[in-house]
């Protein structure tokens, strides 16, 4: 969900059953920064991820309380929180034997995958919700690396290729 849809954790985090519109394709809407509400698609792997995951807690969109998180849990009726979902992330990346992070990196992930796919910068920065192009770019910046194009020719000199 979070890469699919570049959202940030609260807006995922925060959705309830009334935030999805079933359908072909689904839509789902969701509260951003500054109380900023916007209404996008719903990826269809995200969709068929998340009635997956609800019927696995004998639960459906249709049946559900328009109210009820989209993230149920066996615990307690609030659904997962958002502190779990972090703390579950961090302990995989290290499993992975990866270094922490938090999820932001996660819609960091969503934007540099738009930008391999083709995507222009400005669709990455309307995706995102962004108010500038320049906050975007850092976003990109940090993420994208430099080619080196003349590696080749010189190794080529030296004897390394």
């Amino acid at each position: 969900m979070f890469v699919l849809t570049g959202r940030r954790r609260s807006e995922v985090m925060n959705l309830t059953v009334s935030d999805i519109e079933p359908g072909e394709p689904a839509f789902y809407t969701y509260r951003g920064k500054g109380g900023k509400r916007g209404r996008r698609e719903l990826p269809n792997p995200a969709y068929v991820a998340i009635v997956q995951a609800l019927s696995a807690f004998g639960r459906g969109l249709m049946a559900m309380d328009p109210s009820d998180s989209i993230w149920p849990t066996s615990a307690h009726t609030g659904g997962v929180s958002s502190g779990s979902v972090y703390a579950n992330f961090r302990r995989y990346l290290a499993i992975a034997g990866l270094p922490p992070a938090g999820l932001h990196l996660l819609r960091h992930t969503a934007a540099k995958l738009r930008r391999d796919a083709g995507q222009s910068v400005e669709d990455v920065s309307q995706f995102l919700d962004h108010s500038s192009l320049q906050v975007t770019s850092v976003y990109l910046r940090r993420l994208e690396g430099e080619g080196d194009i003349g590696w080749s020719p010189v190794a080529s000199a030296i004897g390394a290729v």
